[in-house]
């Protein structure tokens, strides 16, 4: 197994990165609950924090934190000023703009984020929003809630039809 050696790398000096923590900040629930399972390299804690408003209370919890696993929350240029062991601001998703990357760049704090993580979702999510508008079912649920449903009535299929989907992404 190779081991995996991390350097702090602020201003001119670069020194091995001593017993800071990475904070895996998400209300996610796709992360599991150990913090054993992320195969960080000696010298390195995994701290779970729950996402602030607060902004005293976001420096007091991300204080002393190499890496931040982040997800949408928002890193002001305010907030990256106070947090000088920070390095990396890995995103969980995709998207910069809840970071301030100018900020980020001044400061030598690497941004990154995990492209095409969300691919499949908003594939399946694409699909889910042409049956909802082929089904009509906003207009049949408004229906059915308002006591208007008769026996007879049918969603249409799809077989048979011709249907597309144009996006940008």
């Amino acid at each position: 197994m190779n081991s995996i050696h991390l350097f702090h790398i602020k201003g001119s000096t670069m020194s091995k990165v001593p017993d800071l923590a990475v904070a895996l900040v998400s209300t996610a629930t796709y992360f599991g609950a150990s913090t054993s399972d992320f195969g960080l390299a000696p010298g390195l804690s995994l701290r779970r924090v729950q996402p602030s408003i607060d902004p005293a209370d976001r420096v007091t919890e991300l204080s002393g934190t190499f890496a931040i696993i982040a997800g949408p929350e928002t890193y002001s240029a305010d907030l990256l000023e106070q947090l000088p062991d920070l390095c990396v601001i890995a995103r969980s998703g995709v998207g910069y703009d809840q970071i301030n990357t100018d900020a980020a760049s001044r400061l030598g704090v690497h941004v990154t984020t995990t492209p095409g993580a969300n691919a499949q979702g908003v594939a399946e999510h694409a699909i889910s929003l042409l049956l909802t508008l082929v089904h009509r079912i906003p207009h049949y649920d408004r229906r059915v809630r308002n006591l208007e449903w008769r026996d007879g009535e049918f969603f249409p299929e799809v077989q048979g039809m011709t249907v597309g989907i144009i996006g940008m992404g």
